[in-house]
């Protein structure tokens, strides 16, 4: 199937009369039916407040249990708190630089190091944070990270795709071999 670049313009006119398929992207893990959820979107009449505004969507998917959009929300307050929580503490950990590092002359004198480096990464094969030294160091967790670097790079070139001025970005993405 080929793929178009769409303009500003013409990413405008989309409705629910000329898209034919929709999908969530696959790295995202959505389970629902992207082209209802497409619908629905198309329904919400936001052209009010300059486009797709997530309080109103959640406010329709809240009042129409029977939407789509309703069965992708956690409305059980108690474990969507915990899910929330859990993405804070994710994004301080996953946010956090080490700056400077105290080290050592050989005359056993401190010096403050510069260094600006990502302590924790997240691979996609582990459940938790690994320090970004260790991975870099082990051959196999450095790999899982370049599998997951690229995983990343197709997902942005997924959701920016319909930025013309990118195409050189797009065509070396695609010329990679992870």
């Amino acid at each position: 199937m080929e793929q178009k670049l769409f303009t500003i313009n013409e990413l405008g006119k989309l409705s629910s009369n000329n898209v034919v398929e929709c999908k969530f992207v696959e790295a995202s893990r959505i389970n629902l039916d992207a082209n209802k959820v497409f619908k629905e979107l198309v329904k919400i009449d936001m052209s009010s407040v300059g486009g797709i505004q997530p309080e109103y969507v959640w406010e329709y998917a809240k009042y129409h249990t029977d939407s789509e959009l309703h069965k992708g929300v956690d409305w059980d307050i108690n474990s969507a708190a915990k899910k929330y929580q859990l993405q804070q503490i994710h994004q301080i950990i996953y946010n956090l630089r080490v700056v400077k590092v105290r080290a050592l002359n050989s005359d056993d004198t401190s010096m403050c190091i510069k260094v600006n480096f990502q302590p924790y990464t997240h691979l996609s094969t582990s459940k938790g944070y690994d320090s970004t030294f260790r991975i870099v160091s082990d051959v196999e967790k450095y790999e899982q990270l370049k599998r997951d670097a690229y995983r990343d790079l197709l997902h942005w070139q997924q959701k920016y795709l319909g930025i013309v001025e990118l195409k050189e970005v797009f065509e070396a993405i695609d010329k990679l071999q992870i």
